[in-house]
């Protein structure tokens, strides 16, 4: 692909995005767009959503027992049974000292410093507000933010969680790998990785879009993981109840500091 010297002259006047579908027309490149904070994907047409939260932690290491959480994110958006995304909403973006030295490694990883979160923290009450009518939680490796996240605030204990790692088939959908950014990548975007809300936003925007071999959105994938894995309750019926409220049953029925909550779900269900 060749430019003229007025070409050049005025590239920089010229629309981004139709460069760079010229560039991507020659079959010799490939274009990557920067993950950006939107607004909404869909607009609203009168079909119900429920709220969800993508969250992301950066943490001081890997052990959720004795590692402490350093940035926190959650970002809310409005999500349908069918896989849609409509609005996403003001994100929660905190730091939080530790209460000890970030260790070399983890600072070159995530770019927190001890300066940077000298003196912060984050309210565990002000979370828990946050968490309030959502109906699910997602995070790329549920199974690492998870345990973090309920050691900190036991409200995430009783929230359901869904995995965008490991519940949605990416290799048999053609993805090369499973990290966040290599996703992205498959997708044609880039953003910049390990700060908690930057990740949140490309998760989210991952999330919504088509995957490559059966057209349904990676969401979608991830609800039908949902409905699958969400047991089922005997002696009483829970037809009653989506995989969303089985799920957050599931943690509360075995949660002791929840024991009540068994009798009240029978009474509902009686």
């Amino acid at each position: 692909m060749t430019f003229d010297f007025d070409e050049i002259d005025t590239i920089e006047h010229q629309d981004p995005e139709e460069l760079a579908a010229r560039l991507e027309a020659t079959g010799g490149y490939r274009v990557l767009r920067r993950v950006t904070a939107r607004t909404h994907i869909h607009e609203p047409d009168g079909t119900a959503t429920r709220r969800g939260i993508y969250l992301d932690v950066e943490t001081t290491g890997l052990d959720s027992a004795t590692d402490e959480i350093i940035e926190l994110a959650m970002v809310p958006f409005d999500f349908s049974d069918d896989g849609r995304i409509f609005a996403i909403h003001a994100s929660f973006d905190a730091l939080r000292d530790p209460g000890r030295p970030i260790p070399a490694a983890i600072a070159a990883l995530t770019g927190i410093t001890d300066a940077m979160v000298a003196g912060t923290s984050i309210d565990s009450a002000e979370v828990a507000c946050f968490l309030r009518s959502t109906a699910l939680v997602v995070a790329h490796n549920a199974g690492f933010d998870r345990p973090f996240c309920e050691r900190f605030c036991p409200a995430f204990a009783s929230t359901a969680w869904a995995c965008s790692w490991r519940e949605i088939p990416w290799s048999k959908e053609g993805f090369d790998g499973t990290k966040l950014s290599q996703l992205a990548a498959g997708h044609g975007l880039f953003f910049d990785g390990h700060r908690a809300v930057e990740d949140c936003r490309a998760g989210i925007e991952i999330l919504s879009r088509p995957l490559p071999r059966t057209g349904r959105t990676a969401l979608t994938a991830l609800l039908e993981s949902a409905c699958q894995s969400a047991p089922k309750f005997d002696p009483v019926s829970a037809s009653n109840f989506d995989p969303f409220e089985r799920r957050v049953l599931v943690v509360a029925l075995a949660s002791s500091e929840l024991a009540g909550v068994a009798e009240t779900w029978r009474a509902r269900v009686a």
